[in-house]
């Protein structure tokens, strides 16, 4: 609302060339992403593109709508020191649970048990079978491929030739590569069933997270949990 009363303010006045590109960025990215994250509000993307643009715009507005309370002398002074108080309140009491919390605290030791249970990432090849867009094989799999150097495929199931993909996987044991399939929470069912599986681990990734919250500001701190249970493929002959 301060920041609305901030806009209001400077487009009472007259305005130069450099003002008018400055509320054109900042209300052009207000808009557009402030509607963009009721689509998805998922914070990676919000914070690479709300912080840089809006969050120092809505400020800047907010600064100017209370800057003629505090250049009064006298009691309009004191309305304006007051709605800064009330503020910063506000957004620390918003902030209660988001302040001490760590998102997705206690990852990096949950992956290095999982990576020591998968053996040695060198000539180790791990196949994803999760019959979903983004599921395991991007959220574990980019780890274990940038992190830990394994090599990751997140097979889109549908789209994969068994007969092609069993040919490849025989080409990688035969130049003496260790190939595992990990199969998520949404496996696609009868997916390379003729081959002979070892069960090497079974492994769940479960971390604190912040709501997500398409209507109010984030209160609660809820569980991520990512299952997936991982075999060793025999030697193909």
């Amino acid at each position: 609302m301060l920041a609305v009363a901030g806009v209001w303010a400077v487009l009472r006045k007259p305005v130069d060339a450099p003002t008018v590109i400055f509320l054109g960025v900042g209300l052009f990215f207000t808009f557009l992403f402030t509607y963009r994250t009721y689509n998805n509000p998922h914070h990676i993307y919000v914070m690479r593109r709300y912080v840089p643009v809006v969050i120092p715009f809505l400020m800047t507005m907010t600064a100017v709508a209370m800057e003629p309370w505090l250049s009064y002398t006298g009691r309009p002074r004191w309305i304006g020191a007051a709605v800064a108080v009330f503020l910063g309140g506000w957004l620390t009491y918003n902030a209660r649970f988001v302040i001490p919390h760590v998102e997705y605290r206690g990852a990096v030791a949950q992956f290095e048990r999982f990576t020591a249970a998968l053996g040695e990432s060198d000539a180790t090849i791990i196949l994803f079978n999760d019959d979903l867009p983004v599921s395991s094989g991007a959220q574990l799999g980019t780890p274990l491929r940038y992190l830990y150097d394994y090599t990751v495929f997140d097979l889109q199931e549908p789209d994969v030739d068994p007969a092609l993909m069993v040919a490849q996987i025989r080409r990688w044991q035969t130049d003496g590569r260790r190939v595992l399939l990990a199969e998520g929470s949404q496996r696609m069912e009868g997916f390379l069933s003729e081959l002979s599986l070892t069960p090497l681990v079974d492994f769940e990734f479960d971390v604190p997270h912040l709501e997500v919250s398409y209507e109010h500001f984030p209160r609660e701190i809820q569980r991520y949990s990512i299952p997936v249970r991982v075999y060793e493929i025999a030697p193909l002959r």
